[in-house]
């Protein structure tokens, strides 16, 4: 079963969102940049185009104008004189063989100052000789260009109030080469730079289709992302929730895929670690804690505790009537039901070695508590033999000592163990030894602990494997209660109890 899922900020973006934003961002930008760029460029082409073609129609022009005759013309009168219709007659030539539209594209006037124009010649029925002409003040340095340089020159598109205009200007000179005058030839590109806006428009409509499959792609790429994100954050939590069973289900060959595959591998690698713990005893389990978060290094501690020690009596006689399969589901029950024992009263298994257990109890309480499970498996075991869970009756002895030990890390680099080590250990396991059926033996020092409270039905030295001296044993047989809750042992139902 998947785990919940997260519920996510209304304020923040997720990856989907911002796929999308910044798809439509890129490709909308793109669009604009070339837009204006096309524009542009076909904007300075139809300048370009139009200027040159009117230089080379007023060079040639101005060239063939009469300046003597030209610098003549001043005022009106002059109107009628034969050098106006002379001029006039060949400037409807040049405008009928260059189609310029309209008569008043091309005419002449005298430059009397840089800020003084006046007109000379032109094609309109009403002549104003004389008058004044008011030139586009951005057109001047183009005009003073022509003069200066002897040469026809034209202007940028440039707007007025008849429309978008495109000039030329060439120097009229008379016999002495001195400036007579200009011709302008001007040119009307509304009609082109609507044809220059049609083209940009179908630019921006082409681009605005692009923009639309590019959208529809990305948010088809950001739902597949989407999904495929929910499901790898599916499988973290439930990482997280130690659900290691789960798996991400993610066809895909690209990163999002590779990241599936490594969190799959990774909850199968954490479920072989989380199956392992069940066989480390808790104070290792709390050795890697301390190590893995406070950086510790040392490899043993010196604690105050108590070992238990039992194991089944006639084991072997047991087992050799007992098949394989019987005798470890029989074990396996067994065991079971004195780890749990041990943890309700605060103990953790430290290992099982076949038939025997060992067991660590930690603490002030720690000689009262073992007694106590020892106590308690002595009855949970009579209890199972009576209900006839056992094809054959289990007997078992336990051992008891308190004391000062070492809990310390023993084997090679690559398999290590953290185990109890000193006399206390040895004492316990030799008493769990010498005890018989149903017997619990404990020694002088958990008596002591213990004090008044502890029953016993005998107490006598006995001889022991690897002890020098006899060691006093107690035959025990109940104890009483604590006098307050303080005392009470303690429960730890979350202690790990696999060794």
């Amino acid at each position: 079963m998947a785990p919940p899922r997260p519920r996510r900020s209304l304020l923040r973006p997720s990856l989907a969102t911002k796929i999308v934003g910044q798809t439509v961002l890129s490709v909308t930008l793109t669009i604009a940049y070339f837009a204006i760029v096309s524009y542009r460029m076909n904007y300075q082409s139809e300048e370009e185009r139009f200027g040159l073609a009117l230089d080379r129609i007023a060079a040639t022009a101005a060239l063939s104008i009469d300046g003597d005759a030209h610098r003549r013309i001043q005022n009106s009168g002059d109107a009628a004189s034969p050098e106006f219709r002379r001029i006039r007659d060949f400037l409807a030539a040049v405008r009928a063989a260059n189609y310029l539209p309209h008569e008043d594209q091309i005419y002449t006037f005298h430059v009397v100052s840089h800020e003084d124009l006046r007109f000379a010649v032109m094609l309109q029925e009403k002549t104003f000789i004389g008058d004044r002409y008011h030139m586009v003040a951005a057109n001047v340095p183009v005009l003073m260009q022509a003069l200066d340089h002897n040469m026809a020159t034209h202007t940028k598109l440039y707007r007025d109030e008849h429309g978008t205009w495109v000039s030329a200007y060439a120097p009229i000179r008379d016999s002495h080469g001195a400036i007579a005058g200009v011709l302008e030839v001007d040119y009307t590109v509304d009609q082109f730079l609507e044809e220059v806006n049609k083209k940009t428009l179908n630019i921006v409509f082409v681009s605005l289709i692009g923009l639309a499959l590019s959208v529809l792609l990305s948010v088809a790429l950001a739902i597949g992302v989407r999904r495929a994100l929910r499901r790898i954050r599916s499988g973290i939590e439930a990482i997280r929730s130690e659900n290691f069973s789960f798996r991400i289900r993610l066809q895909r060959s690209d990163e999002l895929g590779l990241v599936a595959q490594q969190v799959n591998r990774m909850a199968e690698t954490l479920s072989e670690r989380f199956h392992m713990l069940k066989f480390l005893p808790r104070h290792t389990l709390e050795a890697i804690v301390r190590r893995s978060k406070l950086g510790e290094s040392h490899q043993s501690e010196r604690v105050h505790g108590a070992v238990f020690f039992s194991d089944i009596r006639g084991y072997t006689a047991l087992s050799a009537d007992t098949s394989d399969e019987e005798l470890v589901q029989m074990l396996n029950h067994y065991l079971r039901r004195q780890a749990e024992i041990v943890q309700q009263h605060g103990g953790s298994i430290d290992k099982f070695m076949g038939d025997a257990v060992l067991a660590l109890f930690v603490g002030e309480h720690a000689a009262r508590q073992a007694v106590a499970a020892a106590l308690e498996i002595r009855s949970a075991v009579d209890e199972l033999n009576q209900k006839g869970v056992f094809r054959c009756p289990v007997h078992i002895g336990i051992g008891v000592s308190v004391g000062e030990m070492v809990l310390g890390e023993i084997g090679s680099e690559d398999r290590r163990e953290r185990t109890p080590l000193g006399s206390v250990v040895n004492l316990a396991s030799r008493l769990g030894s010498r005890a018989g059926s149903e017997e619990i033996l404990v020694s002088e020092a958990v008596r002591a602990a213990i004090g008044p409270r502890l029953h016993t039905t005998l107490s006598q030295p006995v001889i022991l494997k690897g002890f020098g001296e006899p060691q006093l044993a107690h035959w025990v047989e109940s104890m009483d209660a604590p006098p307050d809750s303080a005392a009470a042992p303690a429960s730890n139902p979350n202690a790990n109890g696999g060794g």
